[in-house]
């Protein structure tokens, strides 16, 4: 007969007829009689010894179960012995899962794997509400542990599941009643539970496919359906990329500063902490003096050349470099973008659908019904995988600034919960003060908004990102993330040390993906300072869980003989993004070469640009790095386990091949495959 153990960790309550409380004293008393030993010592004994391990079994390596999912445990020991399973809540009541009056003691050989339940004709142990964390525990012992007569012990309706409530009178201790611990195998595994039934499907709403119109021009379809639907001109300064200055400002110098520097650094520090004592930037002056006054940065030479060297080779000093521009990568300025835009211009009433989106059939990129090849991204086979998850995927935008009180992107805005607005005090005690919605390292408050009313660069990378099944002009890719405004662009761009320190703000505060869709010109020089300084913040972004996403720049450059940053920069927790056309063509503006990883849907995309439900059209690897971003989100979420380099990992295996695409993997993004793996 098959039976349920209803687990609860908010009050771990079993109901009356699975369980009853049971005197302490009868419960572990083995046939020796060595003694008899209170289950909180079961809990608190170890032995770390011992080759062990008890996991969560699932399919895909969850250790999260959830609401009405049945779930089952994997125990391996290096010691022959019988098991003991146990489950602790956080008000202190122990459940022997096993033994129990339904599931005998079951000894297992040195090496093997077991599972509790065995299958599913076994006892069941299945979550009955969502309860935070519990603490699951097994032990191998020689000797069966558990009185199997009290584990037995029959109640009115034949079914016993021992549970013992409560801490003990006094702690007492670790007692161990004579048992030698260096004789068990022990192991231990915090199962972390929450809302959400996984099992129901589809998990999310899923949207019809528009009706194909194939065509053998599908770019000219695609541009013919828009210019007869959009309701608002394009910004015609989104073209210009906001580039006010196409050099670099030679008279400034960003330095990584070793944690021990101190008073011994230069210049005025724009974000700190970590691995670095801080980052800084100095005048590039013989004059400029460090903190403490003893010396000036003329004292490595008079001009900037030498100044770099001698900082470069200062043992204080991690990296320095020029603080170089960065730019968005959006909109290339070539003759027939520019053609396209003005054809855009044509307005024609809005077709509004019943049932989806205004535009969902000009979103080639989620869904393409323009090319017979249907290069997209997989999306609907994607979603009817997908299985929902509470616990929602970070993403940092570090970009322009984005439209904070926008009446569609503000669901999926990032909250810090324990930042109060407006008052002026940084409440949580991270460092920044009012960062309610993410932080301006541009101009250093707590408001991330973009200040362009319009053509806000940040604000339709934002709109790519964050799925609503309700939305009523555009989708975004992926179900229950959460957008991390961090601005680090104005007008003419941003500096190197501004992008670093909107990168330190993200990783601090708990981003899991980080998307820089910006970079610098494409060059014919190689920059190794400013790449080391950038490998630096990818390694710091590693060790805390976090992966990167890159747009690969729009210079039609070869990374063979042509060097972006941080484009270029190679790691294993980073992806550059080559943009690709609605034919299946590597977009005439997009990066390429081996430094390029993945391409994906990058030219005329439709978003939002502007505080307002207003609808934009930008192309740009910009736009190509957003779709990975949240790509990567939709796999992660469904594995928490991963780590970036894995899932950075499974969207390059997974990419649908693409002739001449010219990017390191061969392929674009294909996450209905990336799901599948």
């Amino acid at each position: 007969m098959r039976y349920a153990l209803l687990f609860i960790l908010a009050a771990f309550a079993v109901a009356p007829a699975l369980a009853q409380s049971v005197d302490r004293d009868l419960i572990v008393a083995p046939p020796t009689g060595q003694g008899t030993l209170d289950p909180y010592d079961l809990i608190r004994a170890e032995n770390p010894d011992q080759e062990f391990a008890v996991t969560l079994s699932t399919d895909d390596g969850r250790t999260r179960a959830f609401d009405g999912e049945t779930v089952r445990f994997a125990v391996r020991s290096d010691r022959a012995g019988y098991v003991t399973l146990l489950n602790r809540n956080p008000e202190g009541t122990v459940t022997f899962l096993y033994p129990n009056a339904f599931s005998p003691a079951r000894r297992i050989e040195a090496g093997e794997t077991v599972y509790f339940p065995a299958s599913e004709y076994d006892f069941q142990i299945r979550v009955s509400a969502p309860f935070g964390r519990e603490y699951v525990k097994a032990i191998v012992t020689p000797e069966l542990l558990v009185n199997e007569a009290v584990a037995r012990r029959e109640y009115d309706d034949g079914r016993a599941l021992i549970v013992v409530a409560g801490r003990p009178d006094t702690d007492g201790g670790s007692d161990l009643g004579g048992f030698d611990p260096s004789q068990w195998a022990t192991a231990a595994l915090t199962l972390e539970t929450a809302a959400g039934r996984i099992a129901a499907r589809p998990p999310v709403a899923l949207p019809e496919a528009p009706a194909a119109r194939y065509s053998s021009d599908p770019i000219a379809a695609w541009v013919e359906a828009f210019t007869a639907r959009l309701d608002t001109s394009p910004d015609p300064e989104i073209a210009s990329a906001s580039r006010a200055s196409t050099s670099d400002p030679a008279d400034e110098i960003v330095i990584l500063y070793r944690p021990d520097a101190g008073s011994r650094a230069f210049g005025e520090a724009v974000a700190g902490g970590g691995q670095f004592g801080t980052v800084r930037v100095v005048p590039a002056a013989p004059s400029a003096m460090n903190a403490a006054g003893t010396r000036s940065l003329g004292e490595y030479g008079q001009t900037v050349e030498a100044q770099l060297e001698g900082l470069n080779n200062d043992p204080d000093v991690l990296v320095a470099f020029p603080n170089v521009r960065l730019y968005p990568t959006v909109l290339p300025s070539d003759p027939d973008a520019r053609a396209w835009l003005e054809a855009a211009r044509t307005s024609g009433p809005p077709a509004a659908g019943a049932d989806s989106p205004r535009y969902w059939d000009l979103q080639w990129a989620l869904h393409n019904g323009f090319d017979r090849n249907r290069y997209d991204v997989g999306w609907l086979d994607a979603l009817a995988a997908y299985q929902t998850d509470d616990d929602p995927i970070v993403i940092a935008v570090l970009d322009s600034g984005v439209h904070l009180n926008h009446p569609v992107l503000r669901r999926a805005l990032w909250t810090n919960g324990l930042e109060i607005a407006g008052n002026g005090r940084d409440d949580d005690g991270n460092g920044y003060v009012d960062d309610v919605h993410g932080w301006d390292a541009f101009d250093m408050d707590g408001d991330p908004t973009d200040p362009r009313p319009t053509g806000s660069h940040g604000t339709f990378v934002a709109s790519q990102l964050a799925y609503e099944p309700g939305a009523p002009d555009v989708y975004g890719l992926a179900p229950n993330v959460q957008v991390m405004p961090v601005r680090v662009l104005g007008q003419g761009g941003g500096g190197a040390d501004v992008i670093f320190a909107g990168i330190e703000y993200a990783i601090e505060n708990g981003a899991d993906i980080i998307n820089l869709s910006l970079g610098t010109d494409a060059r014919d020089i190689p920059q190794p300072q400013l790449a080391a300084a950038f490998e630096e913040y990818f390694a710091l972004a590693e060790r805390n869980n976090v992966l990167v996403v890159i747009a690969a720049g729009n210079d039609t450059a070869d990374s063979r003989t042509m060097y972006t940053y941080p484009a270029n920069v190679k790691a294993s927790n980073a992806l550059s993004v080559a943009a690709l056309d609605i034919d299946g063509s590597r977009a005439s503006f997009s990066n390429y070469g081996p430094l390029v990883d993945i391409a994906a849907p990058g030219n005329r995309i439709l978003g939002y640009a502007a505080p307002d439900r207003r609808i934009e059209v930008m192309g740009g690897t910009s736009m190509a790095a957003p779709y990975v971003s949240a790509a990567a989100a939709v796999v992660w979420s469904q594995n928490r386990r991963m780590s970036p380099g894995q899932v950075r990992d499974r969207l390059l295996r997974s990419v649908r091949p693409v002739p001449d695409v010219d990017v390191s993997s061969g392929g674009t993004l294909d996450l209905a495959r990336a799901l599948s793996e």
